[in-house]
């Protein structure tokens, strides 16, 4: 028997695009287009709609990414052009899908990932300087970060969350490590900062290191 074959992708995403340019082009610039926050948008796009995390060379392949862009990226890892997140986000519209379920399911958990991006890119423009002396402070000790995690979240999560989460799904490293890197500690927070979070409420948790 041949193998099933999966959804047919739509013909024309463009034309089910078309009305959400705003959204996109605000996602996108909220990210600087790092792929690594484009990923984290998908991740939790995913999230949103009870579906598992996209591994990151399925956003490298929807994005289409050169040789080029892959050798020559930065701290930042890659960054993606907006053409090529427009013909990403077309890949994952399929045949029969209207406007309106597209909005749904992805539009708007992007509009709310937008908004917590954009919040969380001016705090830690913010509070970069205080960071990354108090990661220095702690010479980057992943037991530290850790302590300091867990008096960041609120009171009611704090037994429930583990060195392992906090390694692996926030600052995406090792979770054997006994070390997180300044740019691991740095992305983490903006992938995960929110408006509950200010800057003085950081540095207040800092300053009991």
């Amino acid at each position: 028997t041949m193998a099933e074959e999966g959804p047919k992708l739509h013909p024309q995403p463009e034309t089910i695009m078309e009305s959400f340019i705003p959204d996109l082009k605000a996602f996108f610039e909220s990210v600087d287009g790092r792929v690594k926050m484009i990923h984290e948008g998908f991740n939790f796009i995913a999230v949103s709609n009870g579906k598992p995390l996209p591994p990151p060379q399925f956003i490298s392949f929807l994005l289409d990414l050169t040789e080029e862009q892959v050798k020559n990226q930065g701290a930042e890892g890659p960054i993606a052009t907006y053409e090529q997140f427009i013909a990403a986000i077309g890949k994952t519209i399929f045949e029969n899908q209207t406007k309106e379920d597209f909005e749904k399911k992805f539009i708007t958990h992007l509009r709310a990932c937008t908004k917590r991006m954009a919040y969380a890119k001016v705090l830690l423009a913010e509070i970069k300087g205080d960071l990354t002396a108090f990661h220095a402070k702690l010479n980057g000790a992943s037991d530290k970060l850790f302590e300091w995690f867990k008096e960041m979240v609120p009171a009611e999560v704090k037994d429930q969350v583990t060195k392992e989460y906090f390694m692996v799904a926030m600052m995406r490293t090792d979770p054997e490590s006994d070390k997180v890197s300044l740019e691991d500690f740095l992305f983490g927070l903006e992938a995960n900062l929110d408006e509950n979070d200010t800057a003085d409420k950081i540095r207040g948790v800092c300053a009991k290191f």
